[in-house]
C-alpha cells in the first residue's frame, strides 16, 4: 500500500518578482510534492502567519534586502512566535559580507546563502536549499 507524502510547504519572501518566479518554477520540478508560496514583503509574511500560524511553513526562504521590513527584521520579529525554532529559515542576499552571514544566523536562521543570478545558478540554490532543509532524495527535472 503506498502512502502519499504531504507536500512540503516553502513559503519564499522576496521583493524581486523574477527571483520568486524563478525559484518556483525550480521547486516545482523537484522530486517531491512542493506548495510554493511566493511573498512579496516581510509584512505580508507576517500577515500569512498571523492567520495560518507559523507551523503551516516548513521551510521559509528569506532575502536580507528588502525596502520598508529587511529580511533580519523580518526574522527577529517571527522570534515572537512560539515554535520558531522549529523553523528552518534560510536567508538569502546578494551580499557576501561576513557581518551580515553572522548576524543572520545569531538571529535563528538555519542558513546563509547566496541569490543566484541565472536559472543554473538558481537550480543549485534550490538544491542547496533543500540538503541544508533535509528534505531527502531531492532531484530536480533536466
Amino acid at each position: 500500500m503506498s502512502q502519499t507524502k504531504r507536500a512540503v510547504r516553502i513559503v519564499m519572501v522576496d521583493d524581486d518578482q523574477d527571483d520568486l518566479f524563478l525559484t518556483g518554477i525550480c521547486f516545482r520540478q523537484a522530486s517531491f510534492p512542493v506548495e510554493f508560496l511566493p511573498v512579496g514583503s516581510g509584512e505580508k509574511l507576517l500577515e500569512h502567519i498571523k492567520d495560518n500560524g507559523i507551523g503551516a511553513i516548513d521551510v521559509l526562504l528569506l532575502d536580507l534586502n528588502m525596502p520598508v521590513m529587511g529580511g533580519l527584521e523580518t526574522l527577529e520579529a517571527l522570534q515572537e512566535y512560539p515554535h520558531f525554532d522549529e523553523l528552518n529559515v534560510f536567508m538569502f542576499s546578494t551580499s557576501s559580507a561576513e557581518a551580515d552571514r553572522d548576524a543572520c544566523l545569531a538571529a535563528g536562521a538555519k542558513g546563509y546563502l547566496l541569490k543566484p543570478s541565472g536559472l543554473v545558478q538558481m537550480r543549485s540554490f534550490v538544491e542547496e536549499i533543500a540538503k541544508c532543509a533535509g528534505l531527502e532524495n531531492l532531484s530536480l527535472a533536466s
